[in-house]
């Protein structure tokens, strides 16, 4: 079963939104951080899944109108 961004960022000790941001290398996080985030993808196999990606972003926006 694949991991999700969530796992990695409990995993991490991380909001879900610091997760994003050192995955897409945007924003201001901290080396540990990064470190921190990077050891939790590492040891979960962690992938970004653009499926996945697409699908939330349609639900966000849809619930936004």
């Amino acid at each position: 079963m694949a991991h999700t961004m969530r796992e990695v960022a409990r995993r991490a000790g991380v909001s879900l939104a610091t997760v994003s941001r050192v995955l897409h290398n945007k924003g201001k996080h901290t080396e540990e951080t990064r470190k921190a985030v990077m050891n939790a993808v590492r040891e979960y196999d962690f992938q970004l899944n653009d499926t996945a990606a697409s699908l939330a972003m349609m639900r966000n926006s849809s619930s936004q109108s």
